[in-house]
Formats: C-alpha cells, sequence, structure tokens
C-alpha cells in the first residue's frame, strides 16, 4: 500500500472532525497507541470491531488493500 502524506493528512482530517480533536492531536495518540478518544466517540459495537481488526494484522492489510480502501486513499490524496 502506498499512502503518501497528502492521502494521509485527509485521511487524519476526516476522521479529527468525526473524532470532535485537531489533527495533529489524532496523529500522535494513534502514534502511541493510544485510542481513548478514538473509542469514545463510538458506540460499543463499533469500539469492539476496531480493536479486533487492528489486532488482526492480515485484517488489516486486506481492508486496505481494498479496491474500495485504495479508491478512497487516491480520491483523497488528489491522484487520478
Amino acid at each position: 500500500m502506498n499512502l503518501n502524506q497528502k492521502g494521509m493528512d485527509a485521511l487524519l482530517g476526516m476522521a479529527s472532525k468525526k473524532f470532535g480533536t485537531k489533527p495533529q492531536d489524532l496523529k500522535n495518540d494513534l502514534q502511541k497507541g493510544d485510542l481513548s478518544k478514538v473509542m469514545k466517540g463510538m458506540n460499543s459495537a463499533e469500539s469492539q470491531k476496531l480493536q479486533q481488526a487492528l489486532s488482526n494484522k492480515d485484517m488489516m492489510n486486506k481492508v486496505l488493500n481494498s479496491p474500495e480502501a485504495q479508491a478512497l486513499i487516491k480520491k483523497l490524496s488528489g491522484q487520478k
């Protein structure tokens, strides 16, 4: 997977709006492995699914490499 900085910034921007935080704060939390702010904005079923997905490297790779995820990444990064 090739997620460039522009695509990553776009994803962080969208996610930070959803979770009511700043993009840089969200990035720092994610880099530290602190998902408490992210989980706070989810219902219990969503947070459980996220925890399961994040703990399964194969699942994460499958999701990130899916055509839908790749199309979204392309769109967010401004690639054609």
